[in-house]
């Protein structure tokens, strides 16, 4: 899948919410869900509300973008959600 220059707003957008948590005190992460052009861990809170929120159609088209990939703890819990989007990382 290649990167548009969409995904690259996408992505400067997600490094500017991690700029922004460090700026809190914060751990340096920053997360989006993009559904179409719609703008625990930031990347499971995504998850968990996809799969509620959306249907399994627009979850099918959904992609995550965030600023780093996810850690050790939040990739296997991700997987296992059974919501999968592809992801977009900064980093």
């Amino acid at each position: 899948m290649p990167i548009t220059l969409t995904d690259q707003d996408h992505l400067r957008r997600c490094i500017e919410v991690a700029s922004e948590a460090v700026e809190r005190g914060d751990d340096p992460f920053g997360s989006l869900l993009v559904v179409g052009d719609v703008t625990a861990h930031p990347e499971l809170a995504l998850a968990s509300s996809a799969s509620r929120h959306l249907s399994a159609e627009e979850r099918a088209q959904a992609t995550m973008c965030t600023s780093g990939v996810h850690c050790a703890m939040s990739a296997p819990k991700h997987v296992a959600s059974a919501v999968i989007f592809p992801f977009l990382c900064g980093v």
